[in-house]
Formats: C-alpha cells, sequence, structure tokens
C-alpha cells in the first residue's frame, strides 16, 4: 500500500506504471479487504457511545481545555456518523466529552454534534469503518490507523447505499434513543441494524470485487465515472470539489478532469451547473431563499444568488475548473 497512490489509468506524473506494479498493488488492496471483511462479520456484543449515552464497557470522560484546543473539531447539521471500531482501539472528542472503545464499540456522532475532525497524531492502531448517514443514502468507508498515519482504503472508499428502509430504521432508532429510549428492545433493534449494514457492505464489495475481474480497463473506468456523476446529481454539488470527486474515482486530480470531460462532454464544473439548473428549473418559484439555496447544494442564500446571477439571469461564468466547486 502506497500512501501516495498512483491512478488506476497508468498517469503517475507522466510516469508509465506497469501492469505487473497495478495487479500486485490490486491483490494487495484485496488482501486488506479481506481483513476487513473478516472483521465485519465476526459475532460480537456492540457497545454504544455518544454525546449523550454510554453503554457499560465504553471509557467516557469529560473534556479537558486541552483537549479542545489540541483538536481540530467540526460540524454537520444535515449528516449522522457512525464510526464503528473492528481492531485495537479508538478515541474520539464528541461533544464535550472523550469517548474510548474498542472492538464492537459503536460510537454515535448526531447531526448538530461537535465532533473530532481527522485523528490524534499519537491515536492507537486500529482497523474501522465510518458509516455516514444523509438524507437518502448512506456512505461506508473503511479506514485503517496505524498509529502515525491513517489511510482509507482506495478500492473501497465511499461506497454508498441507497436503501430508504435500512436508512429510515436506523433514523428512527436513533431518534428514540436520543428521546431517553435505551429500552432494550430498541438498543437491540439499532445494534441489529447496525449488524445487518455491515452484512450488506461486505456481500456488496464482493460483488463489486467479481464484477471488476470481469470488466475490461474501459468499463471499469466506464463505471467509475458513472458513479461519480450520480453523487453529483444527488449531491446537487454540495461536497463536490474536484479533489474529493477524484478520490471518489480512484484516479489522480489531473487524470479524473481528463476522463471525465472525455465521457460526459464537458468539464466537472460544468455538469456541476447542469445538475443545478436542472433541479432549480423544477423548484417551486415560491419557495423560500434559504430552503431553494440549501436544496441547490450551496452554504448560504448569498452564494446561491451569485450562482444564479451567473448561470440563471444570463451572465455566464468562464467555464474554469477551480480548486473547489462546491459554493
Amino acid at each position: 500500500m502506497h500512501e501516495e497512490r498512483k491512478n488506476d489509468g497508468g498517469d503517475a506524473g507522466g510516469l508509465a506504471i506497469s501492469p505487473a506494479f497495478l495487479a500486485e498493488r490490486e491483490a494487495a488492496v484485496r488482501g486488506v479487504w479481506q481483513e476487513f471483511k473478516r472483521d465485519l462479520l465476526k459475532p460480537r456484543e456492540y457497545r454504544i457511545v455518544s454525546s449523550k449515552y454510554t453503554d457499560p464497557g465504553c471509557s467516557v470522560r469529560a473534556a479537558a481545555a486541552e483537549d479542545m484546543k489540541s483538536r481540530r473539531t467540526h460540524s454537520h447539521f444535515d449528516m449522522r456518523e457512525i464510526l464503528l471500531v473492528l481492531e485495537g482501539e479508538c478515541e474520539m472528542l464528541i461533544g464535550d466529552r472523550i469517548c474510548r472503545g474498542g472492538p464492537g464499540t459503536l460510537m454515535l456522532v448526531d447531526a448538530g454534534d461537535v465532533h473530532q475532525f481527522w485523528y490524534p497524531s499519537k491515536s492507537r492502531p486500529s482497523r474501522h469503518v465510518w458509516f455516514m448517514f444523509w438524507s437518502r443514502y448512506m456512505v461506508f468507508a473503511a479506514v485503517s490507523d496505524d498509529g502515525t498515519r491513517q489511510r482509507t482504503l482506495p478500492a473501497f472508499r465511499d461506497y454508498r447505499c441507497f436503501d430508504p428502509y435500512i436508512i429510515n430504521a436506523v433514523g428512527k432508532t436513533w431518534d428514540a434513543l436520543l428521546a431517553g429510549d435505551d429500552s432494550e428492545e430498541n438498543l437491540a433493534e439499532f445494534k441489529a441494524l447496525i449488524r445487518l449494514i455491515s452484512v450488506m457492505q461486505v456481500r456488496v464489495y464482493d460483488e463489486a470485487i467479481a464484477e471488476d475481474s470481469r470488466l475490461s480497463t474501459k468499463e471499469n473506468r466506464d463505471k467509475r465515472l458513472r458513479n461519480v456523476m450520480r453523487y453529483i446529481e444527488y449531491q446537487c454539488g454540495r461536497e463536490c470539489s474536484v479533489d474529493k470527486l477524484a478520490r471518489l474515482s480512484g484516479y489522480s486530480r489531473g487524470h479524473f478532469m481528463r476522463l471525465f470531460r472525455e465521457y460526459a462532454g464537458c468539464s466537472v464544473l460544468d455538469y456541476i451547473n447542469l445538475q443545478r439548473r436542472a433541479r432549480y428549473q423544477a423548484l417551486h418559484r415560491d419557495a423560500p431563499l434559504k430552503s431553494v439555496a440549501e436544496d441547490l447544494g450551496f452554504r448560504s442564500a448569498a452564494a446561491f444568488l451569485h450562482w444564479r446571477k451567473r448561470h440563471i439571469d444570463g451572465i455566464r461564468g468562464d467555464g474554469g475548473e477551480p480548486d473547489n466547486p462546491e459554493a
């Protein structure tokens, strides 16, 4: 595994990559996936810890002033996250508490919770997965942290699940827990859903690996680009920087931009604006400005108005590729 990945298309700053290197790297990645698969399927008793609830067996302490200074934090107001520890031990700042747990620990970050961004410089070695819940889909990411460097497995990053039953059921039991329902029945249902999601991810990943082995290089490339385009359509430009989209595709930034233009017939930014214009036309004209801005993936009403002036009211932009096209 290399920290600085070269893309599957053979583009590495102008240097050619031999097929043998690509095959060796692919085998290494799949070998690591087998470790994650074993841990995901391993029978274990889950324990929950969050900013408001703690199961027995989880370590929680009040965050000191030094903790708040030494850790970068952020919050999401439209997304929930769960960190599932598979091996080793993880420590996470959630709200005003430092939460710690070993294998089987579910660390719940509710929408709006201030929580740790990235990992401490001397975190304990661990293997874990993130489940990120949006309103219409769920994201899965497998992460390995050796205590000095954290990395997401390149072949298993940001798989998306669009099962509305699973997403709604997790949200319902999570809401009940926040409301004080820590009954055995509610906790058991929540943990059973996480178990189900883990099994689903294993099945989907195994099927994806089998499919990729059957696809030609061009078919595999086209599949990756279709997935990126689908992501842009669902996000409507939100969290759609070129760098992020390149990471999702598994290609380097420059190679991804060239492939996307060849496949879609336009630049990444042009495609984002195309999706935003289409959704804008479908919105009710009397909808609140803030609501329209959110639906179109903008961080503020002012950002939306600036975009509308350029792309709806007849004043066109230069069509370039910014470092971060999201507003």
